[in-house]
C-alpha cells in the first residue's frame, strides 16, 4: 500500500478522478484550474447513482472496479471525488491498486477542524452520514490540533443528488427542500457546515444565501488541489471522460456544469446494474 503523499510525486501526470456522477466535476474543475498540466480521466459510475441509497458492500464493489479499470487505463494516482466511496471503501481500494490513492474526508475534516469555533454540521448522503466518519475525523484533527472537540451534527440528505443529476437547482420545490436543510443547520447552531458529497457545491447558489454570513462554508472540492505535486511545465490539460451509464445525457449536463462541450464514452461495468 502506497502512502498518500505518493500523489506529489513529480511523476504521477495521469489521474483518474471518480465519482457516481456528477459531483466529482466540482473536484475536477479545481484540479484543472490548479494542475493544468496533469492528464485526468473522469468516471462517473452514472448507472449506479446515488451510492448514498446503496449498501456498503456494494459501494466497495463499484468502487473497486472502477478503480481497477482506471489504473489499466495508465493512471498512476486516484481521486476518490466522492465522500461516500471515501467513507466505505478507501481502506479496501488501498490494498487492491497499486497507485496512491486520495479521498475527499481527510482533507474537509482537517479543514473544519482548524475553522470552527465549537459546532459542525457535515450535510451528506444518508450511507455517509451513518458511517459516522465525518465525527470520528473532525475529533481527530482537532485533537491534533490541541483544540476543544467540537460538537458534529451529521444530516443525512436523500433528496440532494437527483436536484443536481436532474438540474433541478432553480425550482420552487427544490428550493423549499434546502431551506429545510439550512433551518436544520442554523437550528443545530453551527458556525461551520461541510459540503459532504461533491454534489453539493453546485446547490450553493441557492443554499449559501439561505444559510448566511454566519456559517462558514468548507468544500473538499477546493481543497484537493493541495495534494498534487505542481508539474514544472505547464500544458494545456487533457481530460478523457467515461461514463457506466449514458454518455449523451452525461455529456449534456457536465458540458453546462463545466461550460464547455465535453464527450463522454461509455464503459460497461461487470456487475449487472441493480435495482433501487
Amino acid at each position: 500500500m502506497l502512502p498518500i503523499e505518493n500523489l506529489k510525486r513529480p511523476d504521477v501526470r495521469k489521474i483518474g478522478v471518480f465519482d457516481s456522477g456528477l459531483g466529482g466535476l466540482t473536484v475536477l474543475q479545481e484540479l484543472l484550474r490548479n494542475h493544468p498540466g496533469h492528464e485526468y480521466v473522469y468516471f462517473g459510475d452514472t448507472a449506479h447513482v446515488p451510492y448514498g441509497s446503496r449498501s456498503a458492500e456494494d459501494v466497495i464493489e463499484l468502487v473497486c472496479e472502477i478503480a481497477g479499470y482506471l489504473v489499466q487505463q495508465g493512471c498512476q494516482g486516484l481521486i476518490l471525488a466522492c465522500n461516500t466511496s471515501s467513507a466505505l471503501a478507501i481502506s479496501a481500494l488501498r490494498t487492491t491498486v497499486d497507485v496512491p490513492v486520495l479521498g475527499v474526508i481527510g482533507a474537509a475534516a482537517r479543514e473544519a477542524a482548524q475553522v470552527t469555533s465549537g459546532c459542525v454540521a457535515v450535510l451528506a448522503n444518508p450511507l455517509t452520514a451513518s458511517s459516522g466518519v465525518y465525527g470520528e475525523r473532525i475529533r481527530l484533527e482537532s485533537k491534533g490540533l490541541a483544540k476543544s472537540l467540537p460538537r458534529v451534527v451529521e444530516i443525512g440528505c436523500r433528496d440532494l443528488v437527483p436536484i443536481v443529476e436532474k438540474g433541478l437547482l432553480h425550482t420552487e420545490e427544490s428550493k423549499h427542500i434546502l431551506e429545510g436543510y439550512a433551518r436544520t443547520v442554523l437550528d443545530a447552531g453551527a458556525d461551520t457546515m461541510v459540503l459532504g458529497c461533491t454534489h453539493y457545491p453546485l446547490l450553493l447558489p441557492v443554499l449559501g444565501p439561505l444559510l448566511g454570513e454566519g456559517v462558514k462554508i468548507v468544500n473538499p472540492a477546493t481543497l484537493m488541489s493541495d495534494y498534487l505535486h505542481p508539474l514544472e511545465h505547464q500544458e494545456s490539460p487533457t481530460v478523457e471522460f467515461k461514463v457506466s451509464g449514458s454518455p449523451q445525457e452525461f455529456s449534456a449536463s457536465a458540458s453546462r456544469i463545466l461550460g464547455w462541450d465535453i464527450e463522454s464514452r461509455q464503459v460497461l461495468l461487470r456487475r449487472p446494474t441493480q435495482t433501487l
